[in-house]
């Protein structure tokens, strides 16, 4: 199998080789499935991306992942195979790489945003089920990824803000505001604007929703290379 990575270390779209073929992503609402919305990081652990589904081109399986800070206002797709795929974590629906974060752009092929297609015409089509030995069995009530401390403090802000935002509205329309009171609604806008970036930091970094994964008899932790 030829090497698909670029000759240069930095995992960049001016550095990395740009994938000839258009790319199946999965229909605009659908539901998510088998590694769609995993974690994916770097050997050393580090936070690389957003998995957006498993693709199959001329017998060779990649995983697409957007390494985008700013998903979905801004893409930024790469394509790696799967074979460079250290670790799939279905508990904690981690993807773990083989490479570090240096070498990122050795191991991926950078996606051109035009050859990005929502059916099944592309090149490289969406694969509706993992391969045998990389599934996980999934227990009906079992308890998946525990929300951080985090989820807390943007349902706290989503709350009160617009109840604050009615308070300030209601002292406005009865006693009418003055002066320095009118800063009163900053309050309800910096709770607005705290709720808004705390979800949306976590929908980016962490945006495990429900279980992805077939069932079968394997159970997590699996290494790409112990299954095949």
């Amino acid at each position: 199998m030829p090497p698909m990575g670029a000759t240069a270390t930095a995992a960049t779209l001016e550095t990395m080789t740009v994938a000839p073929w258009t790319y199946e992503l999965p229909q605009t609402g659908s539901f998510a499935e088998n590694l769609d919305d995993y974690e994916l990081r770097t050997a050393e652990g580090a936070h690389a991306g957003i998995v957006t589904g498993l693709v199959e081109h001329r017998g060779e399986l990649y995983v697409l992942v957007d390494t985008a800070r700013l998903p979905p206002v801004t893409h930024t797709r790469l394509a790696i195979r799967l074979a460079d795929v250290a670790e799939i974590d279905h508990d904690a629906l981690v993807v773990r790489l083989a490479v570090d974060r240096d070498h990122l752009g050795q191991a991926a092929l950078a996606l051109d945003p035009a050859k990005a297609r929502h059916g099944p015409d592309a090149e490289a089509v969406r694969v509706h089920e993992l391969p045998a030995g990389l599934t996980h069995a999934v227990t009906p009530g079992s308890e998946g990824p525990v929300e951080s401390a985090s989820s807390l403090v943007a349902l706290v802000g989503a709350t009160l803000g617009p109840y604050l935002l009615l308070v300030v509205i209601a002292l406005w329309a009865t006693r009418g505001l003055a002066g320095w009171e009118y800063t009163a609604f900053a309050v309800p806008t910096l709770l607005a604007l705290v709720a808004f970036a705390v979800a949306g930091y976590r929908l980016y970094r962490a945006p495990h929703i429900g279980h992805h994964a077939r069932t079968a008899p394997e159970h997590s932790p699996r290494g790409i290379h112990d299954a095949s």
